[in-house]
Protein backbone atom coordinates (compact mmCIF):
# COMPACT_ATOMS: atom_id res chain seq x y z
CA UNK A 1 0.00 0.00 0.00
CA UNK A 2 1.27 3.40 -0.70
CA UNK A 3 1.65 6.60 1.17
CA UNK A 4 -0.99 8.12 -0.36
CA UNK A 5 -3.13 5.30 0.32
CA UNK A 6 -2.47 5.23 3.32
CA UNK A 7 -3.09 9.09 3.81
CA UNK A 8 -6.53 8.88 2.14
CA UNK A 9 -7.49 6.08 4.67
CA UNK A 10 -6.63 7.80 7.56
CA UNK A 11 -8.22 11.20 6.55
CA UNK A 12 -11.70 9.28 5.87
CA UNK A 13 -11.53 7.67 9.00
CA UNK A 14 -11.11 11.05 10.62
CA UNK A 15 -14.11 12.41 8.54
CA UNK A 16 -16.40 9.83 9.61
CA UNK A 17 -15.05 10.44 13.44
CA UNK A 18 -16.03 13.83 13.06
CA UNK A 19 -19.54 13.61 11.68
CA UNK A 20 -20.49 10.85 14.54
CA UNK A 21 -19.22 13.13 17.15
CA UNK A 22 -21.82 15.23 15.63
CA UNK A 23 -24.89 13.40 15.55
CA UNK A 24 -24.23 12.70 19.56
CA UNK A 25 -24.21 16.40 20.08
CA UNK A 26 -27.51 17.97 21.41
CA UNK A 27 -29.73 17.98 24.48
CA UNK A 28 -29.52 14.78 26.59
CA UNK A 29 -33.35 13.02 26.68
CA UNK A 30 -35.31 13.06 29.85
CA UNK A 31 -35.91 9.77 31.79
CA UNK A 32 -39.77 10.23 30.90
CA UNK A 33 -38.84 8.70 27.80
CA UNK A 34 -38.02 5.61 28.87
CA UNK A 35 -41.79 4.74 29.70
CA UNK A 36 -42.53 6.14 25.88
CA UNK A 37 -41.84 5.20 22.61
CA UNK A 38 -40.73 7.59 19.58
CA UNK A 39 -42.55 8.13 16.53
CA UNK A 40 -41.82 10.01 13.82
CA UNK A 41 -40.30 14.04 14.50
CA UNK A 42 -42.61 16.59 14.27
CA UNK A 43 -40.04 19.60 14.72
CA UNK A 44 -36.72 20.59 16.12
CA UNK A 45 -36.24 17.95 18.49
CA UNK A 46 -40.22 17.20 18.63
CA UNK A 47 -41.22 13.68 18.32
CA UNK A 48 -44.53 11.80 18.56
CA UNK A 49 -45.09 9.67 21.67
CA UNK A 50 -46.58 6.19 22.80
CA UNK A 51 -47.14 5.37 26.40
CA UNK A 52 -45.32 2.38 26.56
CA UNK A 53 -47.50 1.28 29.60
CA UNK A 54 -51.02 2.08 28.02
CA UNK A 55 -50.77 2.87 24.46
CA UNK A 56 -51.84 6.38 24.70
CA UNK A 57 -50.47 8.60 21.41
CA UNK A 58 -49.34 12.56 21.74
CA UNK A 59 -48.71 13.88 18.21
CA UNK A 60 -46.45 16.01 19.78
CA UNK A 61 -45.16 14.65 23.00
CA UNK A 62 -43.97 17.56 25.48
CA UNK A 63 -41.85 16.10 28.29
CA UNK A 64 -44.23 17.86 30.82
CA UNK A 65 -47.13 16.23 29.28
CA UNK A 66 -45.69 12.88 29.66
CA UNK A 67 -44.41 13.36 32.85
CA UNK A 68 -48.22 14.13 34.12
CA UNK A 69 -49.94 11.42 32.57
CA UNK A 70 -47.64 9.05 34.40
CA UNK A 71 -48.16 11.02 37.51
CA UNK A 72 -51.62 11.59 37.38
CA UNK A 73 -53.44 9.69 34.82
CA UNK A 74 -52.24 6.46 33.44
CA UNK A 75 -54.11 3.37 34.44
CA UNK A 76 -51.14 0.80 34.19
CA UNK A 77 -48.71 2.86 36.10
CA UNK A 78 -47.62 1.09 39.10
CA UNK A 79 -46.65 2.86 42.40
CA UNK A 80 -43.13 3.53 41.70
CA UNK A 81 -43.31 5.59 38.71
CA UNK A 82 -46.25 7.36 39.65
CA UNK A 83 -44.31 8.40 42.85
CA UNK A 84 -41.08 9.01 40.97
CA UNK A 85 -43.04 12.06 38.77
CA UNK A 86 -45.74 12.90 41.07
CA UNK A 87 -42.22 14.45 43.57
CA UNK A 88 -40.94 15.56 40.03
CA UNK A 89 -43.89 17.89 39.20
CA UNK A 90 -44.29 19.01 42.84
CA UNK A 91 -40.93 20.23 42.90
CA UNK A 92 -40.45 21.31 39.37
CA UNK A 93 -43.92 23.39 39.92
CA UNK A 94 -42.72 25.48 42.98
CA UNK A 95 -39.86 27.57 40.74
CA UNK A 96 -42.58 27.30 37.31
CA UNK A 97 -44.32 30.79 39.18
CA UNK A 98 -41.16 32.33 39.31
CA UNK A 99 -40.27 31.66 36.04
CA UNK A 100 -43.69 33.09 34.00
CA UNK A 101 -43.83 35.64 31.66
CA UNK A 102 -45.11 38.72 32.61
CA UNK A 103 -47.63 40.86 30.76
CA UNK A 104 -48.59 44.23 30.82
CA UNK A 105 -51.73 46.00 30.38
CA UNK A 106 -53.00 49.32 30.44
CA UNK A 107 -55.17 49.98 32.58
CA UNK A 108 -57.40 53.47 32.43
CA UNK A 109 -57.79 55.65 35.75
CA UNK A 110 -55.32 57.05 38.32
CA UNK A 111 -55.92 53.09 40.25
CA UNK A 112 -52.63 54.41 42.07
CA UNK A 113 -54.58 56.14 44.30
CA UNK A 114 -56.73 53.63 45.33
CA UNK A 115 -54.93 50.25 45.33
CA UNK A 116 -51.87 48.78 47.49
CA UNK A 117 -48.37 49.34 45.55
CA UNK A 118 -47.23 47.15 48.17
CA UNK A 119 -45.11 44.33 45.93
CA UNK A 120 -45.89 40.76 46.57
CA UNK A 121 -43.67 38.33 47.55
CA UNK A 122 -43.15 35.28 45.55
CA UNK A 123 -44.75 33.03 47.97
CA UNK A 124 -47.73 35.42 47.91
CA UNK A 125 -47.95 35.27 44.63
CA UNK A 126 -47.92 31.46 44.36
CA UNK A 127 -50.92 31.18 46.85
CA UNK A 128 -53.00 33.87 44.76
CA UNK A 129 -52.11 31.68 41.64
CA UNK A 130 -53.08 28.51 43.16
CA UNK A 131 -56.13 29.62 44.96
CA UNK A 132 -57.37 30.86 41.44
CA UNK A 133 -56.96 27.61 39.64
CA UNK A 134 -58.80 26.06 42.62
CA UNK A 135 -61.80 28.34 41.84
CA UNK A 136 -61.83 28.57 38.30
CA UNK A 137 -61.53 24.13 38.04
CA UNK A 138 -64.56 24.25 41.12
CA UNK A 139 -66.58 27.08 39.85
CA UNK A 140 -66.24 25.89 36.01
CA UNK A 141 -65.16 29.29 34.96
CA UNK A 142 -63.56 29.15 31.56
CA UNK A 143 -59.76 29.63 31.39
CA UNK A 144 -60.31 32.38 28.96
CA UNK A 145 -61.37 34.59 31.44
CA UNK A 146 -57.96 34.96 33.59
CA UNK A 147 -56.74 36.85 30.49
CA UNK A 148 -59.22 39.00 29.51
CA UNK A 149 -58.56 42.71 30.09
CA UNK A 150 -61.79 43.63 32.05
CA UNK A 151 -60.88 40.61 34.54
CA UNK A 152 -57.14 41.96 34.91
CA UNK A 153 -58.46 45.31 35.37
CA UNK A 154 -60.44 43.95 38.65
CA UNK A 155 -57.14 42.13 40.08
CA UNK A 156 -55.13 45.37 39.38
CA UNK A 157 -57.98 47.50 41.33
CA UNK A 158 -56.98 45.23 44.57
CA UNK A 159 -53.31 44.97 44.16
CA UNK A 160 -51.27 46.64 41.43
CA UNK A 161 -48.45 44.66 41.51
CA UNK A 162 -49.94 41.38 40.98
CA UNK A 163 -49.71 39.86 37.51
CA UNK A 164 -52.35 36.89 37.01
CA UNK A 165 -50.69 33.77 35.35
CA UNK A 166 -51.36 33.13 31.92
CA UNK A 167 -53.76 30.80 31.10
CA UNK A 168 -51.52 28.15 30.06
CA UNK A 169 -50.30 28.32 33.39
CA UNK A 170 -53.43 27.97 35.08
CA UNK A 171 -55.56 25.23 33.31
CA UNK A 172 -52.11 23.12 32.81
CA UNK A 173 -49.24 23.62 35.28
CA UNK A 174 -51.38 24.81 38.52
CA UNK A 175 -53.73 22.05 37.77
CA UNK A 176 -51.57 19.56 37.40
CA UNK A 177 -49.80 20.47 40.90
CA UNK A 178 -53.26 20.17 42.69
CA UNK A 179 -53.83 16.70 41.29
CA UNK A 180 -50.43 15.84 41.88
CA UNK A 181 -50.71 16.54 45.18
CA UNK A 182 -54.62 15.86 45.90
CA UNK A 183 -52.93 11.81 44.62
CA UNK A 184 -50.29 12.25 46.30
CA UNK A 185 -52.01 12.50 49.49
CA UNK A 186 -54.00 9.62 48.30
CA UNK A 187 -51.39 7.36 48.25
CA UNK A 188 -50.08 7.89 51.48
CA UNK A 189 -53.52 7.76 52.94
CA UNK A 190 -53.71 4.57 51.00
CA UNK A 191 -50.59 2.97 52.74
CA UNK A 192 -51.84 3.56 56.33
CA UNK A 193 -54.56 0.89 55.71
CA UNK A 194 -55.72 -2.30 54.08
CA UNK A 195 -58.62 -4.03 52.49
CA UNK A 196 -60.43 -0.38 51.99
CA UNK A 197 -63.91 -0.70 50.53
CA UNK A 198 -65.08 2.74 48.75
CA UNK A 199 -68.80 3.44 49.25
CA UNK A 200 -70.20 6.22 47.36
CA UNK A 201 -73.51 7.43 48.63
CA UNK A 202 -76.36 9.63 46.58
CA UNK A 203 -78.77 11.78 47.99
CA UNK A 204 -81.59 11.53 45.85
Amino acid sequence: MSSDEEVSIVSTSNIDKGKKVVKNIGRPEGPVWSYFTKGKQVGKGKYEATCNLCGVTWNRGEPSELENHLANHCQKADSIIVRQFLTKILSNNSEQGDSSKKRKINIQGPLDQYVSLTKLDNQKIKRIHLAWSKAFTICGISWRVIENPFFIEALKEMNLSYEPPTRQLLSNNLLEQQLAIVNQKMDKIFKQYSNLTLVYKFLI
